[in-house]
């Protein structure tokens, strides 16, 4: 059985990265892997981050990544936003 399973079912919490640092650093490693990913926070949290992250901290490891133009922010048209790894070129210039 592999070790983080045997964590989950002695009851032990596996080891998670807790800081906003140590969670960006785990957002970095996810969309170099994962170019194309976008998702909402929800979705940073469940599906490219280990169990356990708490939700402000990635909502905090993501605006730090966007203030450092690692990631892209953009708002959809029902208000939720999507997080994503940024364009290397504007948009509007791929689109021309």
């Amino acid at each position: 059985m592999p070790k983080l399973a045997r964590k989950v079912l002695d009851g032990a919490m596996p080891d998670v990265p807790r800081t906003v640092s140590e969670v960006a650093d785990e957002i970095r490693r996810y969309l170099a892997a994962h170019a194309n990913a976008s998702d909402t926070v929800e979705g940073v949290q469940t599906w490219w981050l280990s169990p356990g992250v708490p939700g402000p901290t990635v909502q905090r490891a993501l605006d730090a990544l966007v203030a450092a133009g690692v990631v892209h922010k953009r708002q959809l048209p029902d208000g939720n936003l999507i997080y994503g790894a940024r364009p290397p070129w504007p948009r509007e210039a791929a689109n021309s």
